[in-house]
């Protein structure tokens, strides 16, 4: 279970939606990382970052002909009406780094939306 702290955590990352990383980090009130930081957070977690890339908060996928891709591949059914499944990734720092490391802790939260009904 989640407290309240966290719960606002998550909100605040979910508010700033529109950013390119996906990190909330108190230590910045609540900011999104800089280009330094995700260095320092690629460096501690280097598979939550593959190469250092940043992570897109939200990943669609597309309905097409042949079947489910990403939306950026989809050609003509790259369209809101196609969109078939949505991917979430949020990553959020605690409060206080690690008591014995004294390293940042990082949590990843992952999900998907699916519809269900057809295409229109």
């Amino acid at each position: 279970m989640t407290t309240p702290n966290e719960r606002q955590q998550i909100g605040q990352v979910l508010r700033q939606q529109g950013q390119h990383y996906g990190i909330n980090l108190p230590s910045s009130g609540g900011c999104y990382a800089d280009a330094g930081q995700l260095a320092q957070i690629a460096a501690q977690y280097p598979s939550m970052f593959p190469g250092g890339a940043p992570v897109p908060l939200f990943t669609y996928s597309c309905n097409t002909p042949s079947g489910s891709q990403p939306c950026s591949s989809a050609g003509a059914n790259n369209a809101p009406r196609y969109i078939s499944d949505v991917d979430i990734v949020l990553i959020v720092e605690t409060l206080q780094p690690d008591l014995q490391t004294q390293s940042l802790k990082l949590i990843e939260l992952t999900g998907r939306g699916h519809r269900t009904n057809s295409a229109n």
